[in-house]
């Protein structure tokens, strides 16, 4: 009898197992059901309050289901944070008559992502020159200015008679830092544009500062 009781209750908790996971996966395709509905009917929606923005709609386009349905889950938490719920924009016309505020809070939202998208070059400048200037004194952050002054110089932006301090010794970076500072704010557009072009060219190797706060320790060799 004990054997006999001990495999009734090995058939009973087999099906008890075979049960729950069937109800942990219907869960879960309900849930990515839900998820993907939600991202459809975000783009569906973008797709009209973007009308006059083609760029936001073909950025939009070109995004995988994964990160449609992530800005979507992104709109709803914002939307939630400033109570109200992203659905009411999305699908309910009576938001669209007695809130006609809320479309374009959500609207704007979409568009700051679009543009946070596109300026990723600029992110990566100013983290590099803010890096820089932490600590221009170092071995790589000198590497990286001297890069900078060259580039500065052969637009024209700092002059000639700056080349001296490409060879110059360790006690020169305090010049080579105030010559780069102050030819940012004399002439930020095309300083800016320097940082881009040594952070980008493939023709050069340069020392870029690197954040550690971003899971680096130590200045990375990148492209330049």
């Amino acid at each position: 009898m004990g054997y006999l009781n001990l495999i009734l209750l090995l058939v009973v908790f087999s099906a008890l197992a075979v049960v729950v996971d069937r109800r942990i996966q219907e869960r879960k395709r309900k849930r990515k059901m839900a998820v993907d509905e939600n991202g459809v009917r975000f783009k569906n929606w973008a797709r009209g309050a973007f009308a006059d923005s083609p760029r936001v709609v073909q950025w939009l386009d070109s995004l995988p289901d994964e990160a449609i349905q992530a800005l979507a889950g992104r709109l709803e938490e914002f939307c939630h944070d400033l109570g109200f719920q992203s659905q009411w924009v999305l699908e309910n016309d009576a938001a669209r008559l007695l809130a006609p505020t809320l479309r374009p809070i959500a609207v704007q939202y979409v568009k700051a992502c679009y543009d946070a998208y596109h300026c990723q070059d600029d992110v990566r400048s100013l983290e590099s020159w803010l890096l820089y200037q932490q600590d221009p004194a170092a071995q790589p952050a000198q590497e990286f200015g001297r890069q900078l002054l060259t580039h500065l110089i052969s637009v024209g932006v700092v002059a000639q008679t700056e080349r001296a301090l490409l060879t110059a010794e360790d006690k020169s970076a305090s010049k080579l830092h105030a010559v780069l500072c102050s030819a940012v704010e004399r002439n930020p557009a095309a300083f800016r544009m320097a940082v881009k072009t040594i952070l980008a060219s493939p023709t050069e190797t340069a020392s870029a500062p690197t954040n550690s706060q971003n899971g680096h320790v130590s200045p990375t060799k990148v492209k330049a």
